[in-house]
């Protein structure tokens, strides 16, 4: 259980980290919103980790660690495939709605993971085994901001170059935090919206993809009820 615990953490550490870091940019540049109410759209994704998390463990004890763990990926999927969904038009209220999903799957799967993997050593290997799953969902957030970024790069670049041609237009420029007042000229604001919404588009199509791959590898935690499984674990360190 701890290896597919720690497996499983890698996938939904690179979706979750994925859409902290890019979503509150598609809020602030594409919907227009304030860079308070950017921040504030990740709201609902917390409280709804909070009360999967909260939930999760009783439907551990009643349902095994494979299943909630599934349904939390796929509770997680709904919400990215919204996100694939929005548009320039899309408003807040669309955004916290699809996070809400992602929020309560991805508590879900915390809870699953960190609770099969405690279940899965005795006491002296409990604190290295919660480690593990908290390294490797680290670990996977690292490479999910990693690959998203350069996707968010390449997209906006090419769709950038095309919505203005024969211009040399500075990327990173776009991403920095602006100082000043608003560095895009008001003429050029909806070319440079629908720029950086086809290219977040694909950085949530990647995170659908990795949601998918992660509910996957699902199939590598037992079956089994929690009790059981971890009446197993312990028989067999009490054997050795």
């Amino acid at each position: 259980m701890l290896r597919a615990a720690a497996v499983i953490s890698i996938a939904i550490g690179v979706a979750m980290f994925a859409m902290t870091s890019f979503l509150p940019l598609f809020v602030r540049v594409v919907i227009g919103a304030s860079a308070t109410g950017a921040g504030q759209v990740l709201t609902p994704m917390m409280l709804a980790m909070m009360v999967g998390s909260a939930g999760g463990v009783q439907l551990v004890l009643r349902l095994g660690y494979r299943t909630v763990c599934g349904s939390g990926f796929a509770v997680a999927a709904v919400g990215v495939f919204l996100l694939t969904r929005v548009t320039v038009d899309a408003t807040r209220l669309d955004v916290s709605i699809a996070m809400a999903f992602i929020g309560f799957g991805t508590g879900f799967v915390f809870m699953s993971t960190a609770l099969a993997a405690q279940s899965s050593v005795d006491l002296p290997r409990m604190g290295v085994a919660t480690g593990l799953v908290n390294f490797t969902r680290q670990l996977g957030g690292a490479m999910g901001v990693a690959i998203a970024s350069a996707v968010l790069l390449s997209g906006l670049t090419s769709r950038l170059a095309d919505a203005f041609p024969g211009e040399e237009i500075d990327t990173s420029r776009l991403l920095a935090p602006s100082t000043g007042g608003d560095p895009i000229p008001e003429a050029a604001q909806d070319l440079v919206r629908s720029a950086f919404a086809g290219a977040l588009h694909n950085v949530f199509v990647l995170t659908l993809v990795v949601i998918v791959v992660g509910a996957i590898s699902v199939l590598l935690m037992p079956r089994g009820s929690a009790t059981e499984l971890r009446d197993r674990a312990q028989g067999h360190f009490i054997e050795e």
